[in-house]
């Protein structure tokens, strides 16, 4: 059998009603790719609907009941795990606009989708998007899997009852992370009291490039009732127990958004098995947070602040705020970043140090859209549900609707067309197989 250097694991969902032609479609997989495993998965009745909206990356809002459901079916799934030997990357026309993805799995999944009608077959696109994939399905990442299935699959489908990884909550604060490490680019920013962030509980702040996928795959649910477009506080099942966490994406004026994606560029992997900043990353961060958003104690703030002074040879003087913000102000022009005010009206900000000419005003400002949003969270979750769900029965039976503005994400994947010639992306390196660090332990699913 061929090995997998310059190899790519891959996955199909044959959704429920596409399993009519299941035996087809494994007889065309298995004449392409590699096949390594073969899994039905039951998903409880009352957590399908979660399911769907978690694994699309959905809606996210109960108690919207998607069009996921009814079109793909509610019965057992199954899962084929591949290997593809000689992955080809090219463009294509994708739901989510022009991209360049694996051609090989894309192609024959379109090809799929013309013998069940509709999207009632998935595949993954890349070799990062698999290994999310297998995690939040199965609970494994793709390099482990690969390991415990190194020869061809045996013709025995495997059955499992089990919902989406974390559907009913997370046991421990390691679990939690193990799952996003393998399926969300994000870094735990550094916390006031200068704990580790699997001790801190509640108030730890997670910041990504990929917001959606960071409240799908964790399983968030919003404080407030409804998804904030601007980040946010969110609530996370974690043994036991409701833990509240920040969640701060790229270009949310969290910080500049020139910082935030250098932040995710130099995260570190720590021991608790998590990424976080480096040193000289956390005290920046929190000094800027001191002086900008009046973040931690009095206590905390000043001591944050004195040692950003140490490290840069500015002894603070006896306007020590004046002085702070100088430092920090310095410290920003030298990086070429800015101050930012967050787009999160829950974030404490002191406008004097954002520059603000009129304090008093931006302080009642804030503290409306704080009011206006707490009162109108609750409400809105029913009326936002209602919207979709009119929304997905009108674009189902009135095509043309889907071309309006905030229909468009509904358009079914066009059939792509052929990439230019010599672009193709054969080659991967094995190294996709694990993008990210695997967890020390095996996880055992058959």
């Amino acid at each position: 059998m061929r090995g997998d250097a310059g190899s790519e694991p891959g996955l199909f969902v044959l959704w429920s009603n596409a399993r009519a032609e299941q035996a087809r479609i494994l007889a065309v997989i298995r004449s392409q790719f590699d096949v390594r495993g073969v899994h039905e998965i039951h998903w409880s009745p009352q957590e399908t609907a979660r399911n769907f909206d978690r694994f699309y990356r959905g809606r996210l809002v109960p108690p919207y009941r998607g069009a996921s459901q009814r079109l793909k079916g509610d019965g057992p799934l199954l899962v084929v795990i591949v290997v593809d030997h000689e992955p080809r990357y090219e463009p294509r026309d994708t739901l989510g606009g022009r991209r360049v993805v694996n051609a090989n799995f894309f192609d024959t999944k379109l090809r799929f989708r013309t013998w069940t009608g509709g999207t009632t077959i998935h595949s993954s696109d890349s070799a990062a998007e698999a290994t999310r994939d297998l995690m939040v399905l199965l609970g494994t990442d793709a390099s482990s899997y690969l390991l415990q299935h190194p020869q061809p699959w045996d013709e025995v489908i495997r059955s499992h009852r089990r919902d989406l990884i974390g559907a009913h909550g997370w046991e421990s604060m390691d679990g939690f992370f193990t799952a996003l490490n393998h399926a969300v680019p994000y870094v735990v920013l550094p916390a006031e009291s200068g704990g580790r962030p699997t001790d801190q509980g509640s108030g730890i702040e997670i910041l990504t490039s990929a917001y959606k996928e960071l409240v799908a795959v964790a399983n968030a649910r919003p404080v407030g009732g409804l998804l904030p477009p601007w980040g946010g506080r969110f609530r996370v099942r974690i043994g036991g127990s409701d833990l509240q966490m920040g969640f701060r994406f790229v270009g949310d004026g969290f910080l500049d958004a020139s910082w935030e994606r250098g932040l995710l560029q130099r995260r570190a992997w720590t021991a608790p098995g998590l990424y976080s900043l480096g040193p000289d990353d956390a005290l920046e961060t929190l000094a800027y947070r001191a002086v900008a958003h009046g973040a931690g104690s009095d206590e905390s703030r000043r001591r944050h602040v004195a040692a950003l002074a140490r490290v840069l040879g500015r002894p603070l003087g006896s306007q020590e705020w004046a002085d702070g913000r100088a430092l920090v102000d310095e410290l920003l022009r030298d990086r070429g970043y800015g101050w930012t005010r967050p787009r999160d009206p829950y974030v404490p900000i002191d406008p004097r140090a954002l520059g603000s000419r009129w304090p008093l005003a931006e302080h009642i400002r804030v503290g409306l859209a704080r009011s206006v949003r707490t009162l109108a969270g609750p409400g809105g979750v029913p009326v936002r549900a209602a919207w979709l769900m009119t929304r997905d029965r009108l674009s189902h039976h009135t095509p043309w609707l889907k071309q309006l503005p905030g229909m468009r994400n509904l358009v079914a994947q066009a059939p792509g067309r052929r990439g230019v010639a010599g672009q193709s992306g054969g080659g991967v390196s094995a190294a996709l197989i694990a993008p990210l660090p695997p967890p020390d332990e095996t996880r055992s699913i058959c």
